[in-house]
């Protein structure tokens, strides 16, 4: 009466990669509403345009590997005079046209808005819809259900068996989903696709998911890192009791101490 019947581990599996589908599906949308809005496209465009540019002026392929080895090793022309150079004339070449391109001023706005649009998008996108799927939602299902977890019939109670409440709710995918499991890997993710950077954020995912996986397989009630700062607790929602607040939690456990007050009397 008074226990927490904990979920089944396959259940929170499947509504998991259920409502992760779903959030994916809900924050391209939005991504792709965020991209029309903001012209994404257009700088996209015209950053590759100046990219073509810059290679039928030099008359390089910018994606040939030799090419790249120059331009990323070699900061001014005279040192494409040291002996491991093959070929000292396309290096020149190669060095020349990186000076050239990095410093376009067409290039620099064009790829400053590409990353600053890519980042905004894909954090708004996401935070859209894990407010939409994970706070929205609950609120109006109750019990803190999202579809994944109302399709397999478990919800959200506080480790007393309360009802769980919208500020718990709300610290659950805003502080956890959001700002700890997906800004992290999507600033790593940014920072590989245009800095080839970005080893410390996927360390720090990593480390992340090596947590949650202890969290939620060696720990008594298998809470992740968003359950644990919500205070929340996956439950079978048919076979557990929920109290609607603490007063009616205090009147149970008064009315269970008085039958078996009674019974011992017998």
């Amino acid at each position: 009466m008074f226990t927490l019947d904990r979920a089944n581990m396959w259940k929170r599996i499947s509504a998991w990669l259920l409502d992760k589908i779903l959030l994916v599906i809900i924050a391209t949308g939005f991504a792709f509403l965020i991209s029309w809005i903001t012209k994404y496209d257009s700088y996209s465009d015209n950053y590759y345009a100046k990219y073509e540019e810059y290679q039928e002026t030099y008359g390089l392929d910018f994606s040939d590997i030799e090419v790249q080895t120059y331009m990323a090793k070699y900061k001014s022309s005279d040192e494409c005079t040291a002996e491991e150079v093959a070929d000292k004339e396309k290096c020149h070449t190669a060095v020349e046209a990186y000076k050239a391109f990095s410093n376009d001023e067409d290039v620099l706005y064009n790829w400053n808005m590409r990353v600053n649009l890519t980042l905004i998008m894909v954090t708004t996108s996401t935070l859209l819809a894990i407010m939409l799927c994970e706070f929205f939602v609950p609120l109006f299902l109750k019990n803190g259900q999202t579809v994944g977890k109302l399709c397999f019939n478990i919800c959200l109670v506080k480790n007393n068996c309360v009802r769980v409440n919208n500020l718990m709710i709300f610290t659950r995918a805003l502080l956890g989903k959001f700002a700890i499991e997906s800004i992290i890997p999507i600033y790593a993710v940014v920072l590989m696709l245009f800095f080839n950077g970005g080893r410390i954020w996927i360390i720090i995912t990593g480390l992340i998911l090596v947590i949650n996986f202890v969290l939620v397989f060696f720990t008594r009630n298998h809470t992740p890192i968003h359950d644990l700062l919500a205070g929340t607790i996956v439950v079978d929602k048919s076979s557990q009791m929920i109290y609607q607040n603490d007063e009616e939690l205090i009147r149970a456990k008064e009315e269970e101490a008085k039958k078996e007050a009674i019974q011992s009397i017998y």
